[in-house]
């Protein structure tokens, strides 16, 4: 895209957002409504290019296409599994997570802090798989250990890293306030 396009849409932009006479303020000016804006309008102005590159305190920490910069997160794959019938949820007496673990290509299990039951008489428990690997065969895998367990899968979400998760984990912080 051409520097003269890609200026005219990032005004345009900008007024979308409320953003206009700010183009040139320091973001650390801006209240956390304000920087959430321009988020957002990174992102939009981030589809429209082939390549992005992740800055610090005005230093290139990488450049390439969204997908190659999102292959930097290790982990890139988060698989998260609801489970009823799992074990006591200390971590030494679960059989669930300890068999999760034990997947290839598997870099840690989380299983977070208890949530609200939706039903007390059947209590279901979270955990969190941190994966290298293409999602595919680590779904089949993680499911089939689940049942292999004599646990029942409730649920499954599947998650793969974001721009701002590579900048967080480039830079190891958020935005600066």
């Amino acid at each position: 895209m051409r520097r003269r396009e890609r200026n005219e849409r990032a005004r345009v932009l900008l007024g979308e957002l409320g953003l206009t006479g700010r183009a040139k303020d320091r973001l650390d000016w801006f209240s956390g409504g304000l920087q959430q804006r321009v988020m957002l309008g990174r992102a939009l102005m981030h589809r429209l290019c082939d390549r992005i590159a992740i800055m610090d305190h005005g230093r290139v920490l990488a450049l390439d296409a969204p997908a190659g910069l999102k292959r930097l997160v290790p982990g890139g794959t988060m698989l998260e599994m609801r489970v009823r019938g799992a074990g006591d949820g200390d971590g030494h007496g679960d059989p669930v997570r300890s068999a999760l673990q034990r997947l290839p290509g598997v870099q840690g299990v989380e299983r977070p802090a208890a949530q609200p039951a939706e039903d007390r008489a059947s209590p279901t428990a979270v955990y969190r798989l941190y994966a290298s690997e293409e999602p595919g065969p680590l779904l089949a895998s993680a499911a089939q250990t689940v049942i292999a367990e004599r646990a029942e899968l409730v649920d499954l979400r599947l998650a793969r890293p974001s721009l701002e998760d590579v900048f967080i984990h480039l830079t190891g912080s958020n935005l600066r306030s």
